[in-house]
């Protein structure tokens, strides 16, 4: 929704949510049925689906606005965290539950970062925060960590849409960015 239809992220997101219910809501009527041998009325399945919205919308939430520090190269990524592109937090937050050794090393940046790191200053980055003052790119650890799991974190990102550099200037790492459709700085 985000890439094809340049929904703003509240929109995407809130489209995959009403997705993801009812497709929940259908696994879980097809269990239920399987289970206990039984169809299910309109009040139930109401139930079911107040359910799965709450779970689904109280994740999504939880996915948003919260990740460990032990995730988090330092502590000042914490901010930089939030001012990423909500649609690229939930696709992490998720991973983060699957990998807890899963280390973001960078997100935001300023044009004096570049330099720090003895690199020239890439104005079109996704680092930078975009006209809707989001950044569409962070960088992920790939120190003490195997090739088959970094080709998994890359299929894992690609799968859902999202661009995935190997990055080997300053240090190994893999350039995770979404889909920016005005991809100019403010």
């Amino acid at each position: 929704m985000h890439e094809e239809y340049n929904l703003i992220p509240s929109l995407s997101i809130f489209g995959a949510i009403i997705i993801l219910s009812f497709l929940l809501l259908i696994y879980i009527s097809v269990l239920h049925k399987l289970l206990f041998n039984g169809s299910s009325s309109f009040g139930l399945i109401k139930h079911k689906l107040i359910f799965v919205l709450l779970v689904v919308v109280g994740f999504s939430i939880h996915l948003l606005f919260f990740i460990s520090n032990s995730n988090l190269k330092s502590q000042d990524l914490k901010s930089e965290y939030l001012e990423l592109h909500p649609i690229l937090r939930l696709a992490t937050g998720i991973l983060v539950r699957l990998d807890k050794k899963l280390v973001i090393t960078d997100a935001a940046r300023k044009p004096s970062d570049y330099a720090t790191m003895g690199l020239s200053t890439n104005q079109r980055s996704l680092h930078f925060p975009q006209k809707d003052n989001y950044v569409y790119a962070m960088d992920l650890r790939t120190k003490n960590r195997s090739e088959i799991q970094i080709f998994l974190i890359r299929s894992y990102f690609k799968s859902l849409g999202f661009d995935v550099l190997r990055h080997v200037g300053t240090a190994d790492h893999l350039h995770v960015s979404l889909y920016c459709p005005k991809a100019l700085r403010k």
